[in-house]
């Protein structure tokens, strides 16, 4: 993730990558909220496994979320 920081050029500074996720096995969908009654997620529900996996087996710059996109038939 590309981000800037202001530092104190007097002051040493050090950085650290911290990675969180949930559960493998907590499932990710839009919130209720948001899908109006009218309308369908485009997306189908997924876990938190089934998203890192085909994270894995894609490149970097691949769309992974549209691994999840439903289709037209179901």
């Amino acid at each position: 993730v590309k981000h800037r920081v202001l530092a104190d050029s007097r002051l040493s500074r050090l950085s650290m990558i911290y990675f969180g996720g949930p559960s493998l096995e907590e499932k990710i969908a839009p919130l209720p909220s948001l899908v109006s009654k009218e309308e369908e997620s485009l997306y189908r529900e997924l876990t938190w496994r089934e998203y890192k996996n085909a994270a894995y087996k894609t490149r970097l710059s691949d769309d992974r979320i549209t691994l999840f996109y439903k289709s037209s038939n179901t």
